[in-house]
């Protein structure tokens, strides 16, 4: 007994000091990072200005300045939060607006630099701490296992990386953990205040992300099975909350009905085709980072790296089956599969990308920390029966808190996450060191925006949406030292070549079928 004492004593020191890197992380070089696409977005509904206002006063074909588009980037004394609500309504309604209203009002109290955008969200990230912890303890009643999953929760890469973004996801996490305990807390103590504090967290996690409806499903499944599908109280408790919920949720469901065109179009590219073994590349990659990260050009090795995790998880998940009771292996893979196979089942039977992106799957990422933490602690709720087995169990425990540490640390000293725009990088950097630089480019505002981030504010721009109405100056060899040409489409080239300048390529940027390139113009 003194021996298993001692282990756990130093290994509680262990996930202390691992839980003070995973909180430190979330707030290292919060600015160094690229502000890319999503992010700008966040920005853009921020200000208050739609979409529509900013490709016709930039899309003009005349010369503006870098610092005309951050203007689409910034606050204004001229739109409020009520401005973001509409602009979000109309142009984004499949994003509900709980994060950009919190948004708004920080950037308006503290400003709205890069690192003060994504302070917030690092903010919010770390109640997911005390939210697994809480989680834990209704579920498996077992601190051990609440330190264990708190120390997973804050060096995992997927989620440090969510912790940095400015977007709804760390908050979309937290309220995930709040609303699963506080299911769990109303079930067990069967009171009206616990059922009430439930209801809340169903609508903010509704009016936070669409996807929250996968959780309020498989919170219904779980309390289907759990009463043995009889109206008990609890069911009935469970069908009134979530009703209410839904029917507080009706106005944005309106919204988003009423502007079905627009949704459909900016969700278009997830049915856009993938090929099988492509999908199972994602999926393994997607995996890996709950534990381990690096740059995608070792994405690679990471689709091996997956078998052993992914033999773990099976085995943790055959140990929680064994060892726990119904209740508990029962709410972790009813949280799973009903939050993962909506997303998975469409792009095996219809085609799509939808399962390729790690930020749909935090609640199944939640159910697989759930499953890995009960696994690691076991031994910490039984007796060290046998020695070697136990140090088997800590060996395994220290090499997924180690890689996960190991890839945080490196990953907060880079300048970009797993290469998101890393081309923004590149490009700015020969823009920046060019004399009297010119950009032109008929690329969407959705890729200028991020650029337009990284360039000194004085650097010129000529935005076209439709390029046969380009018109080149004679002497723009002359008025610019360096006149580029960003990623242009068929039609811009063509237009180009005509007016007498050849094209050529001075930065290429090729990810799977993602390719960016940058021309310089020299007359011919």
């Amino acid at each position: 007994m003194e021996y298993k004492s001692l282990y756990t004593r130093w290994f509680r020191v262990i996930f202390i000091i691992v839980l003070v890197l995973g909180i430190l992380f979330r707030f290292i070089n919060l600015n160094q990072k690229p502000y890319w696409h999503d992010e700008t977005y966040t920005s853009l509904h921020m200000s208050g200005y739609s979409y529509q206002e900013a490709i016709q006063n930039l899309y003009t074909g005349q010369v503006i300045e870098a610092e005309n588009i951050l203007i689409y980037q910034s606050l204004s004394d001229k739109r409020n939060v009520l401005d973001t609500i509409h602009r979000l309504a109309t142009d984004d309604s499949q994003h509900p607006p709980l994060y950009y209203v919190f948004t708004r009002l920080w950037t308006g109290w503290f400003g709205d630099s890069i690192a003060t955008i994504r302070l917030l969200p690092a903010l919010i990230s770390l109640l997911a701490l005390p939210g697994m912890y809480w989680l834990c303890l209704e579920l498996f009643a077992s601190s051990s296992v609440g330190w264990m999953a708190m120390t997973l929760v804050a060096t995992s890469p997927i989620y440090v990386r969510y912790a940095q973004e400015a977007r709804q996801y760390s908050l979309w996490m937290v309220i995930i953990l709040l609303a699963s305990a506080t299911l769990l807390r109303a079930i067990r103590l069967k009171t009206a205040w616990n059922w009430s504090i439930y209801l809340l967290t169903l609508v903010m996690g509704l009016y936070c992300h669409v996807l929250f409806s996968l959780l309020i499903l498989a919170h219904g499944l779980y309390v289907a099975a759990i009463e043995r599908f009889r109206l008990s109280k609890t069911t009935i408790s469970y069908l009134l909350v979530s009703l209410v919920a839904i029917i507080a949720f009706t106005p944005w469901l309106l919204t988003m009905w009423q502007h079905k065109e627009t949704v459909l179009l900016s969700t278009e590219w997830t049915k856009q085709p993938l090929l099988f073994s492509e999908l199972v590349k994602y999926w393994n990659i997607n995996i890996c980072r709950l534990f381990i990260a690096w740059h995608f050009r070792y994405d690679a090795m990471l689709v091996y790296l997956a078998i052993p995790i992914l033999l773990l998880i099976s085995v943790a998940t055959y140990t929680v089956c064994r060892h726990s009771s119904k209740r508990v292996w029962l709410f972790i893979l009813i949280l799973i599969s009903t939050t993962t196979l909506p997303l998975l089942l469409p792009d095996l039977i219809w085609g799509g990308r939808r399962s390729t992106n790690a930020r749909y799957f935090l609640p199944s990422y939640i159910g697989i920390d759930l499953i890995v933490a009960y696994f690691l602690s076991h031994p910490f709720t039984r007796k060290f029966t046998n020695a070697a087995f136990s140090k088997r169990w800590h060996i395994t425990a220290i090499t997924l808190i180690t890689s996960s540490v190991l890839t945080c640390a490196i990953a907060v000293q880079s300048n970009t996450w797993w290469g998101w725009s890393e081309f923004d990088i590149e490009i700015s950097r020969i823009i920046n060191d060019s004399s009297k630089p010119l950009i032109i480019s008929d690329l969407p505002l959705g890729l200028i925006m991020p650029l337009s981030h990284q360039l000194h504010p004085d650097t010129k721009v000529v935005l076209v949406s439709k390029p046969e109405l380009l018109v080149i100056p004679e002497t723009a060899d002359r008025l610019f030292n360096s006149v580029f040409v960003y990623n242009p489409s068929d039609r811009l080239k063509v237009v180009i070549e005509q007016q007498g300048f050849q094209q050529e390529v001075v930065y290429q940027f090729k990810d799977g079928s993602l390719t960016l390139s940058l021309y310089q113009l020299q007359m011919l």
